[in-house]
């Protein structure tokens, strides 16, 4: 018998020891190591957005060692949020949610992991789903309300991919669904948004995920879910395409921000021209990242937090040459920049009728980086200076009484000779006809 009491005493202190560690093993994040590449090159163009590309451009953080957690929410919500901010009946779900400044309570940081608490609340799932691929994106943003009177959801261009892979999820309650993220997303202070994709899969799942969440006051627009078995969402649609308004949610999901308070970096300087003097309103942005900002009327700029890493650096000034620049920021690092002039060019053409006659007084337009004028003289002859290098102009001919030229035009020459520009007659239908019989002859008007 005391053996008996021996051997149950140890199987007891056995199991006191191999519990907690397996407890610690419940979840694990996929390993994505993947390099991804810099930006090479910087456009304005919302429209050119592409949220596969729309990636941080750094260098992962070496050390992460010197961490906080951020915890928002206090599960208020009496049975937590079913189907969001992940949806696992349907085969594919997108959902946003805003987490205001006061939320958040804490300046500038780099934001490094984002953990959410679910439970399953049927013995219906497997031990282990790791079936499934995510996408996270986080955005800095000034927006409260996803609301329809907001048109729906936050713009995508406004978000940086922070996340991609899969996870090994766990079935049963307190478990972490907790995304690693590929690079850290650097925190301004201000209000932000998590998008999170459950990537279309042809896995469904009996009973839904309960996530951890909190009830929002009525009126208080600040989560939505678009949900779907058959049709995954478009990114490339206007946020009020109707396809995928999707619903709005009375909970919030409560979320955990890890956030690395230790690793600061920061990068200022001064722009100016060659002839040395400084060019204010210039915009400064750090490629695959929310961060921008522009220069003062002294051309002095700074990001005050910035995560440590190598980034392209994009400088852009109108009547300028655009600059990027790779630049390591591993501490206070200081970037002047000299940007050329944009080069000027002269366009110049001849107008002409029909006949090959020219046409004189013609007006002439071009739209685009900027917008001149100019008209043709007796011999349809035209010359338009001073025009900034640049793609995508619009010339516009026009004269009452001929139809209206339209012309796509690139410049990246001292001149650019658009050649004869033919303008097409209009020739009004007659109205009012009468015909009088005069002898064998008859004299028609109108």
């Amino acid at each position: 018998m005391n053996i008996l009491n021996r051997t149950i005493a140890f199987l007891i202190l056995l199991a006191v020891v191999l519990i907690p560690n397996a407890a610690q093993a419940q979840i694990t994040s996929l390993s994505n190591t993947v390099q991804k590449p810099a930006a090479e090159s910087f456009t304005f163009a919302p429209n050119d957005f592409s949220l596969a590309a729309s990636i941080q451009a750094t260098t992962p953080m070496q050390s992460r060692e010197v961490t906080d957690w951020i915890e928002i929410g206090n599960n208020s919500s009496p049975y937590g949020s079913y189907n969001y901010p992940v949806d696992f009946y349907m085969n594919t779900s997108v959902s946003q949610s805003i987490y205001t400044a006061e939320e958040i309570d804490h300046g500038p940081c780099s934001i490094e992991q984002v953990k959410y608490i679910y439970k399953t609340v049927s013995p219906n799932y497997p031990d282990i789903i790791d079936t499934e691929s995510f996408k996270v994106w986080i955005a800095n943003t000034d927006r409260t309300s996803v609301s329809e009177e907001a048109d729906y959801w936050i713009p995508f261009e406004s978000f940086t991919l922070v996340y991609e892979g899969g996870l090994v999820l766990n079935a049963g309650v307190d478990q972490e669904m907790l995304f690693d993220l590929d690079n850290p997303f650097v925190y301004n202070g201000s209000n932000i948004c998590i998008m999170v994709e459950h990537v279309f899969s042809t896995n469904t799942f009996q009973n839904h995920f309960n996530f951890d969440a909190s009830t929002l006051p009525s009126g208080d627009v600040r989560a939505r879910l678009y949900v779907s078995f058959d049709t995954p969402f478009d990114f490339t649609l206007p946020t009020t395409d109707p396809s995928q308004t999707g619903m709005t949610l009375s909970e919030l999901a409560d979320v955990q921000l890890n956030i690395n308070t230790a690793a600061e970096a920061s990068l200022s300087g001064t722009i100016t021209n060659p002839a040395g003097s400084p060019i204010a309103n210039a915009s400064i942005s750090l490629a695959g990242t929310d961060l921008q900002t522009t220069s003062n009327a002294q051309g002095d700029y700074t990001f005050s937090f910035v995560a440590p890493g190598t980034y392209t650096v994009n400088y852009v000034a109108f009547g300028y040459v655009t600059a990027s620049m790779e630049t390591e920021i591993t501490g206070p690092t200081t970037q002047d920049v000299e940007l050329a002039y944009l080069p000027e060019a002269t366009v110049e053409g001849t107008i002409l009728d029909n006949d090959n006659n020219p046409i004189a007084d013609a007006t002439i337009q071009m739209s685009g980086y900027n917008s001149y004028s100019g008209t043709s003289d007796a011999s349809g002859n035209f010359s338009i200076s001073e025009v900034f290098y640049a793609d995508g102009y619009t010339v516009t001919v026009s004269k009452n009484g001929y139809y209206t030229e339209m012309i796509e035009l690139d410049i990246d020459s001292p001149t650019a000779d658009m050649g004869d520009i033919y303008l097409n007659d209009k020739l009004e239908s007659p109205s009012y006809v009468q015909a009088v019989k005069d002898a064998d002859a008859a004299e028609v008007s109108w």
